[in-house]
């Protein structure tokens, strides 16, 4: 039995292709499965503006500030230099009370801070038996402020010199004493005689001695002394608050 063989169907690449869909148009007819690429862009055009919908109006990164370094507002308030707890005082003012807005509230009526400048008791001779007493009275202020051009500290003050020249008398005693009283403070104060007006010649028999802002001293008997020798007596503070203290120095021969 004779089979018949059916020759091969031969498919011409132009059916392969529209099998695939792959075909081309042919010039002037219709496309059977026309595809919408969407609206066209125009050259240069960035993906940005296609986000949208629209035109993309929005400025440059260095034009919107995005990246600049904010700025404080600039202060224009004038710089305040002044502290009132450095205030400088004169070197005869003093600002006992701590209060710098009322300044440097307390003024010295002395001015006795030195050997040239001290205040003179006069005379003292040998026949006041009956202690007759010679009397100095007087304040002594301190403070924590820096006093005049040379910027001295007060806590200490300023040290006061007091003079009284020894006359002779036949048939009298020459027994020079000294007391002191202070009142109205916490710090502590010495005093010292010098003699012959000379502040390298301590009376060591006599002083110094140290006194309480608030005591009232023994008497001291000092050295006896040469006829028209020059005592000097010194009062200075050595530590202690600010304060303003009152005293009295008793001086006899």
């Amino acid at each position: 039995m004779l089979t018949s063989v059916r020759p091969a169907t031969r498919w011409s690449l132009s059916v392969v292709l529209a099998l695939f869909g792959l075909a081309s148009v042919p010039a002037g007819c219709a496309s059977a499965a026309p595809t919408d690429d969407g609206p066209k862009k125009d050259a240069g055009h960035d993906a940005a503006s296609d986000s949208g919908g629209g035109t993309d109006t929005t400025p440059p990164p260095e034009e919107t500030g995005l990246f600049d370094t904010a700025l404080p507002p600039e202060d224009t308030t004038p710089e305040d230099t002044h502290d009132a707890a450095d205030i400088t005082c004169p070197l005869d003012q003093y600002d006992v009370d701590g209060d710098p807005t009322n300044g440097c509230e307390f003024k010295e009526t002395v001015s006795n801070h030195t050997l040239a400048t001290a205040y003179s008791m006069g005379d003292v001779d040998e026949c006041d038996s009956s202690y007759d007493w010679i009397k100095v009275s007087n304040m002594y202020a301190s403070d924590e402020r820096m006093h005049g051009k040379a910027l001295e500290a007060g806590i200490n003050g300023r040290p006061q010199f007091i003079t009284a020249r020894h006359v002779s008398k036949t048939l009298c005693v020459d027994d020079p004493v000294y007391q002191i009283a202070i009142s109205g403070g916490k710090g502590t104060y010495r005093v010292s005689l010098y003699r012959h007006g000379d502040l390298s010649q301590l009376d060591t028999k006599c002083s110094p001695q140290n006194v309480g802002g608030a005591e009232t001293t023994i008497n001291y008997a000092c050295t006896g002394q040469d006829d028209g020798e020059l005592a000097v007596i010194k009062i200075e503070k050595v530590s202690g608050p600010r304060e303003k203290v009152s005293y009295t120095l008793q001086y006899h021969n």
